[in-house]
């Protein structure tokens, strides 16, 4: 039997946007209310921006369980689920591979400079690789996809998250496999960072 490639999907990993709970190391240098306001902004753009777009399915993925906060600032109504408990790689794991057979890409939800071409330029390179990376200027990394979702089923243990060794050591688990790489776009996770962001318009 012929196999049918399957529409791609693209997961928004996200926090429910609450006051004192999201960019915490942003808030130790700039103050709770302006990281709130950052990443309240940063995750609503980004969600408008993948919406309704005829190449992919868009997901969040939130935490916590409960989602309120969440509706008031989506534009279309994309499918919401629940991340699972664990660390950051089992919790993408999980949330990846409920897509055995489809082209997946997973975004953080606080990286202003996320393009739908660069989710579009994620899914060509998955036309001829296995994974695709987006890196981040820290050592990290925005962006993680799989041909299929069930190729991601242990590359995420072991990272040292948070760390300028986030993607070395992700890559690392994929030996064998075919990987691509997007451009580097910057992580704004403390007040340098932040500053950094605003000074470059």
């Amino acid at each position: 039997m012929k196999f049918v490639r399957r529409r791609p999907v693209v997961i928004i990993f996200a926090r429910v946007p609450r006051l004192g709970a999201v960019k915490r190391r942003l808030a130790a240098g700039v103050g709770m209310h302006e990281a709130y306001q950052f990443y309240v902004r940063s995750f609503s753009n980004l969600v408008r921006s993948l919406s309704s777009h005829p190449h992919w399915d868009l997901e969040l993925c939130m935490t916590p369980k409960n989602v309120r906060g969440v509706n008031r600032i989506l534009c279309h109504p994309e499918t919401i689920t629940t991340q699972s408990f664990g660390d950051l790689g089992l919790r993408m794991e999980r949330a990846i591979v409920k897509h055995n057979y489809s082209p997946v890409l997973l975004v953080g939800s606080d990286i202003p400079g996320i393009l739908p071409s660069d989710i579009e330029n994620g899914i060509r390179a998955l036309g001829r690789n296995d994974f695709v990376f987006g890196p981040t200027l820290d050592g990290g990394y925005w962006l993680t996809g799989a041909r299929r979702g069930s190729l991601v089923r242990g590359i995420y243990k072991h990272v040292r998250w948070s760390s300028p060794y986030a993607l070395s050591d992700t890559m690392r688990n994929t030996q064998g496999k075919k990987v691509s790489t997007l451009r580097h776009l910057r992580d704004i996770d403390d007040e340098e960072d932040y500053y950094e962001y605003i000074k470059s318009g």
